[in-house]
């Protein structure tokens, strides 16, 4: 009881020292705080001054910026706003705000913000280093990535993809692109050309993106088709929800150089740092139907290990496979698969570098018992003049075909 009764005298006499603080004071010791990373603590201090001085401006600013660097984006974009509603040409509000917008992924609104910040105050340098990273982050870009696929199945593909990418503001993205695909073997070379144009935009209110795209195939039996696609993810926490509605070509097999196989795709991916799960619907361009879904969780083992699971089961509705090949695409029936994960990551002067392998078990109506696996491995290098370069290596075997696969790219800025 003695205990008690002294707690709630020191609350008493530090709540009494508190309200005979000035301003001054409170702002000082809100400073202090915030400077010894006490944020909690800054919030309190910064409440209760803007408690008992409701009207001072600097009291307000205070507590906003502490909100703001407490990542309660929202609550301190309304919080600067109240202070530019009573004075527009407040620069430290208007820097407030901006930084709001900027570290909450509206790099659109930031840019507007802190142009505004620049034109009341042409030496902040705070302001000027963060509009300095939007504008790079929004020049204009190429990639160009080439790669080969060797398996079991009839034909080799090599092929090259060429894509120019530009901003019309920082959260919008255009892009065109041509790529070229030669499929070879069997004493035959055939080739599926195709140009695409895409458009990419964020909604940062709603903490979702929104990306469009059709591309001009022409398969190898002469026919040209359109490709359409439409993709949405929207930001839930920590977590990402995609979904994608997508037609794609199926090349590669016997019967794909005399018609033009494709299948419109219906997915829906949800997924983390640590975790993905995946779920998808095909309608076949013969009117054959397919599903598929799989997911994994993989945990941190080391900084640079982590290790993991994965499971997927496939079906459709109809098979395919005759005569020991898939015509013309490959038709999985009440396949069920569990695999085991790991995967390392490592960074050394500036470059990252990747291993991934996975082994499993599966089993297929068609196919029986098998052991899918896969190995590869990738590296990401910076290069001169603000280059990338990517290249990675995959070798992967399932029930009906191994799979030989290196690809590599070359991304820059203009």
């Amino acid at each position: 009881m003695r205990a008690m009764l002294g707690a709630v005298l020191a609350v008493v006499v530090a709540s009494g020292a508190a309200a005979q603080e000035s301003l001054g004071e409170l702002l000082r010791r809100g400073e202090t705080l915030a400077a010894q990373k006490r944020l909690d603590d800054a919030e309190r201090v910064g409440r209760e001054t803007v408690r008992r001085f409701p009207k001072s401006r600097d009291a307000r600013l205070a507590l906003a910026r502490v909100v703001l660097w407490r990542g309660r984006y929202a609550e301190a974009a309304r919080r600067f706003a109240e202070l530019l509603r009573s004075n527009s040409g407040d620069a430290e509000a208007r820097l407030g705000a901006a930084q709001a917008a900027y570290w909450s992924g509206d790099y659109r609104l930031a840019a507007r913000e802190l142009a505004e910040v620049l034109r009341l105050q042409p030496s902040n340098a705070e302001a000027a280093r963060a509009l300095a990273e939007i504008r790079t982050a929004s020049r204009a870009g190429f990639v160009v990535d080439a790669g080969i696929v060797d398996d079991d199945q009839p034909f080799r593909a090599v092929g090259m993809t060429a894509r120019v990418f530009a901003f019309s503001d920082p959260l919008t993205k255009w892009e065109v692109s041509a790529r070229q695909e030669r499929l070879r073997g069997r004493g035959l070379e055939r080739s599926a050309p195709a140009i695409g144009a895409a458009g990419e935009t964020a909604l940062p209110r709603w903490r979702t993106s929104v990306r469009g795209g059709l591309t001009r195939l022409r398969f190898p039996d002469g026919s040209a088709r359109l490709l359409p696609l439409l993709r949405t993810e929207t930001r839930l926490g920590t977590t990402v929800l995609a979904f994608a509605a997508a037609r794609r070509e199926l090349l590669r097999s016997a019967a794909s150089l005399a018609t033009h196989p494709f299948a419109d795709a219906l997915s829906v991916r949800w997924s983390a740092a640590r975790f993905a799960l995946h779920a998808e619907r095909l309608r076949y361009f013969d009117h054959n139907r397919g599903m598929s879904a799989d997911g994994y969780v993989l945990m941190p083992v080391t900084r640079a290990l982590s290790l993991g699971a994965s499971a997927a089961v496939r079906d459709t509705d109809q098979s395919r496979f005759a005569k020991g090949t898939y015509d013309p695409y490959w038709t999985p029936l009440a396949q069920r698969e569990a695999r085991l994960v790991g995967s390392a990551t490592f960074r050394r002067n500036g470059a990252t570098f990747g291993l991934h392998a996975d082994a499993g078990a599966a089993r297929d109506r068609v196919t029986g018992s098998f052991h899918p696996w896969r190995a590869g491995a990738n590296a990401t290098i910076p290069a001169a003049h603000g280059l990338t370069i990517n290249i990675a290596a995959e070798r992967s075997s399932t029930a009906f075909y191994t799979s030989n696969e290196i690809r590599a790219s070359v991304a820059g800025r203009f």
